[in-house]
């Protein structure tokens, strides 16, 4: 037969006739077959009869394998992807096929090419329908000449997938592959679906061994020593299956006894549990040693789980009198009594109580100072117990630290300039002082070198051209004057503090780019935002000095960051003989009142009925998206000395129009704007150094946009002007953000405001009732773990406040994360010292039931009624 005849035939289907063709095949005929064959290959995008393009492809295999004379060349071919196969064949036919066409070649020739096919599969999801008819193609090779298995990683992935498990007493390769299950890091997130009464491959695993076809101790070994290697909880789930079906004797668990101890402290939870289990049968049966319960009830005490940290205490107390281990329980258990869970305290207390009559002296003194940490309610227990005095002792520290402000550290020189502006590019995000640093520095060495300032920002600023926002852009107005901002330019999608920051930018830029700024007057001196007076009555002398003016909205921000208590006579003396209209702005701010002094109004705020939705901008999938109106808890804001036409504003700086920080001054705006609006950016951060005199405002600005607050907090949280609602409720927000960095930033600012000893404690309480009332996205867990930060940091006294006003209205609706809050409540009346009841607590205390939200409220109700 030539090639013209075998490459008809492999056009048609008849598999059979061209095994028998390529084994009568000369030599030179197959070499020139071997050379032409890929051409019969057909492209994917030119085929109209895909079963015969299929069936051609069987063909293909066939006789590139016989043709091929290299064992490389010829797993190369069979393992081609564009070869494909029905879906519907039978891939074990073709395999017995391309092994009877390769006969001539010899066994070690075929066995040669299974390996190397072997030794290409990865066992991957993504490949499994293809890497199957692969491994069909090796193991027929392997099974026919009756030669053991490779036992490569992804040969063993591919067995499992392809193994009709019920049979797999039938299977040629069980004895070989059945060990490496257990070997094989990709096996059990393969197998992690299958659950008790669906799954094969144990249920058949077991039936083996039960059998005595394969052997048990070493699969139960395997499965063990797998479990130690370690890994996710979804990696190892269906080892622990394993293991459970397998259910193992005591003699056969008695070898594992250390193995089981060493997977308490750190294996996921269900390996822990398995673990647990298995050395409870062991004692059970025979009695741990009593080092072996000590070291494995202290493993699991530091465990988080509660179902391991209760199931622990009851085997504790179950066998403490019968193993006479009454001491070490007693110890053991006193290590839970500084725990979080008021729950698992009151637990342990009950147990060591329970024992008290075997306790040995020695041991007592120890319950004695252990007990030092306990609620007062729980320390009565001991107390009466124990027959002696607790000591004194706070249960939680305290924050004792006296707060400092800092002062801002300059930028002084060029490199410090460049450094920081190539830090704030890559990472596109502000601190609250970074900015006006930013500038302040740039103004001043543009000023006293400008040459050499536009060399080296040049140089670290290679994009800076296509700057449009932030100090950048007042960059790119130095490197080039032409491309100055245009005045008035709005954004109607910018919120107002963010409009405050982008309107200054743009005054400096055109300043830089005339050259007329030497300094700026607004850049704080402190990190609150504030401005030393001294400070600020030099930087008006250098103005004047120079015989010029600095920008109306540097002017009126300088002077609202004075601090509030500022008084003529500290700067009197040097803000009289100053005559430019700068000096004269400053020493009427200074003679007159402490500035503005606006009226904030915070509550739940209903749209009309008829309200069309509000639409808000996704920043990070480029979408708009649509919110129908809800009920929202906001502030307005009202300055009734800024209302009239010609305020106090005008009178200073000489001029009539409103800009963008009168109009921090009004919410909802005078522009007609209604609330809720703004989509928050990242100089949210910045926002609280804008008024640091007026926090509140601010507050009220975050509220009325939709985003993340918690930026702003730590800003707020050093404010020096007084706090309310708005303030509040912006930190509850942030105490319930949906990430935990935000959460994180949130707890250090209220861990900020406790230290400066100005946290709206009652404030906060009322925000937490109205948010949990009116806002969907307000989840009382996220709050539990937030103030459960807090109280580990030394805050439990400061937040009692918080509790005792919040709890009362959160009560009726009990949603998820109460019984956290009421179990927080009851360590912060302990640390705070709290005596007298709450009526709703008292009520839900006394209501039948044993349901965790009635015990936590028993626990609260018994701490204050301990006097």
């Amino acid at each position: 037969m030539n090639w013209d005849e075998l490459s008809r035939l492999i056009r048609r289907d008849d598999a059979a006739a061209v095994v028998a063709a390529v084994q009568g095949l000369d030599e030179a005929t197959r070499k020139e077959a071997a050379g032409k064959l890929a051409g019969l290959i057909r492209r994917w995008d030119d085929i109209r009869d895909w079963e015969a393009w299929q069936r051609t492809n069987q063909n293909l295999l066939i006789a590139g394998a016989a043709c091929l004379s290299g064992p490389a060349a010829a797993a190369t071919w069979l393992m081609r992807s564009n070869l494909e196969l029905r879906w519907n064949i039978d891939v074990a036919k073709v395999a017995g096929m391309v092994f009877e066409a390769t006969t001539f070649r010899g066994t070690e020739w075929q066995l040669e090419v299974a390996r190397r096919m072997a030794a290409k599969l990865r066992g991957t999801a993504n490949r499994a329908d293809t890497e199957l008819r692969h491994w069909r193609i090796a193991a027929e090779i392997f099974i026919r000449t009756n030669t053991e298995p490779p036992t490569d990683d992804g040969f063993v992935l591919v067995w499992v997938r392809s193994n009709a498990w019920p049979q797999l007493s039938a299977d040629p390769f069980r004895n070989t592959l059945a060990p490496r299950l257990f070997e094989v890091d990709g096996v059990g997130p393969l197998l992690q679906w299958e659950r008790k009464g669906d799954a094969p491959r144990a249920v058949a695993l077991r039936a083996a061994a039960a059998a005595g076809e394969l052997d048990r101790a070493a699969l139960l070994d395997g499965c063990v020593r797998r479990l130690l290697r370690g890994g996710t909880a979804q990696q190892l789930r269906w080892y622990v299956l394993v293991h459970d079906l397998f259910a193992p004797a005591v003699d056969e668990l008695r070898p594992h006894e250390r193995d089981y101890l060493r997977l308490l402290p750190t294996a996921p939870s269900t390996v822990a549990d398995l673990a647990f289990r298995q050395l409870k049968t062991l004692d059970d049966a025979k009695g741990l040693d009593r080092t072996v319960v000590e070291e494995a009830a202290t493993s699991l005490l530091f465990r988080t789980e509660k179902k391991l940290l209760n199931g622990t205490l009851t085997w504790l107390d179950r066998t403490a009198r019968r193993r006479d281990r009454v001491d070490m329980t007693v110890c053991v258990v006193c290590a839970l009594f500084s725990h979080e869970s008021l729950d698992l305290v009151d637990r342990a207390t009950a147990i060591a109580a329970k024992h008290v009559d075997r306790v040995s002296p020695e041991v007592r003194e120890e319950v004695r100072a252990a007990a030092a940490t306990l609620p007062a309610f729980l320390a009565e227990r001991m107390i009466a117990a124990y027959g002696a005095e607790i000591l004194d002792a706070d249960a939680l520290p305290a924050l004792t630290d006296e707060f400092v402000v800092d002062q801002v550290r300059a930028i002084t020189t060029l490199e410090q300039l460049a450094d920081a502006l190539t830090a704030s590019d890559r990472s596109r995000e502000y601190g609250s002082g970074d900015i006006e640093q930013q500038l302040a520095g740039l103004v001043e060495l543009s000023h006293h070198d400008r040459e050499r300032t536009k060399t080296v920002l040049a140089q670290a600023l290679p994009h800076v051209q296509y700057a449009e926002t932030g100090v950048q852009s007042v960059v790119r107005t130095l490197l080039n004057p032409r491309s100055r901002p245009q005045p008035g330019r709005r954004n109607d999608y910018e919120t107002i503090p963010a409009r405050v920051l982008s309107d200054r930018i743009d005054e400096i830029a055109c300043g830089v780019a005339e050259n007329r700024l030497p300094l700026l007057l607004a850049t704080p001196t402190r990190v609150d935002g504030l401005i030393d007076p001294d400070i600020l009555l030099a930087r008006v002398q250098r103005y004047e000095e120079l015989g010029l003016e600095p920008g109306p909205l540097d002017l009126k921000q300088a002077l609202l960051r004075l601090p509030r208590d500022t008084t003529p006579t500290d700067i009197e003396a040097g803000a009289a003989p100053l005559t430019s209209n700068a000096g004269r702005a400053l020493a009427e701010w200074l003679s007159g009142p402490a500035g503005p002094d606006p009226e904030i109004d915070c509550g739940p705020v209903t749209p009309a009925r008829k309200s069309k939705p509000w639409h808000f901008y996704n920043r990070f999938s480029g979408y708009y998206y649509h919110r129908q109106p809800e009920t929202r808890v906001l502030a307005r804001v009202r300055t009734p000395e800024l209302e009239p036409a010609r305020s106090r504003w005008s009178r200073l700086l000489h001029r009539d129009r409103v800009d963008s920080l009168d109009e921090l001054f009004s919410l909802p705006g005078t522009n007609g704007s209604a609330l809720p609006g703004g989509w928050y950016q990242s100089d949210c951060a910045q926002w609280p150094s804008l008024l640091p005199s007026h926090p509140e405002v601010i507050a009220a600005h975050l509220l009325a946009g939709h985003g993340d607050m918690s930026a702003a907090l730590p800003g707020l949280a050093l404010a020096a002007g007084p706090y309310g609602a708005a303030t509040a409720t912006v930190l509850a927000h942030g105490l319930t953000s949906s990430t935990l960095e935000q959460r994180a930033v949130s707890v250090d600012a209220l861990l900020t405001f406790i230290a400066r000893d100005r946290l709206p404690a009652v404030a906060l309480g009322t925000a937490i009732r109205l948010l949990a009332q009116h806002d969907s996205d307000f989840k009382l867990g996220r709050l539990a773990t937030s103030l459960s930060d807090a109280t580990r940091a030394g805050a439990a006294a400061a937040l009692w406040p918080v509790f005792a006003v919040a709890l009362p209205a959160l009560i009726p609706a009990a949603r998820p994360g109460l019984p956290d809050l009421i179990a927080l409540a009851t360590q912060s009346a302990a640390a705070a010292g709290a005596w007298q009841p709450i009526p709703e607590i008292t009520e839900l205390a006394g209501r039948p039931g044993s349901s965790r939200i009635v015990r936590e409220a028993k626990r609260l109700h018994a701490q204050l009624e301990a006097r």
